[in-house]
């Protein structure tokens, strides 16, 4: 256990979306950092439209944008790291 700890994946189906389970998982996830002692909460993602639904999840729970990098995973679809400190 360390201070930050990465949010691999997340997801939900898109007929349920809008119900509160992205923002229910979301907080799980955090509660379980909080109990390995985490301080940060760092969330690596796309920049391309499909993950935009997943971005605005991300701000809604209150992470920041940390990083952008363009053209990181290949042309056109770039990196957008989200942070949030939970403690």
């Amino acid at each position: 256990s360390g201070n930050g700890h990465d949010l691999y994946w997340i997801c939900t189906s898109i007929e349920v979306r809008g119900r509160g389970i992205g923002r229910a998982l979301m907080r799980r996830a955090e509660e379980e950092v909080l109990a390995r002692g985490g301080v940060w909460l760092v969330i690596e993602t796309s920049d391309t439209g499909p993950y935009a639904p997943a971005r605005r999840l991300y701000e809604h729970c209150g992470y920041q944008q940390s990083m952008a990098l363009p053209d990181f995973y290949c042309e056109g679809d770039g990196l957008v790291v989200y942070t949030r400190r939970l403690r």
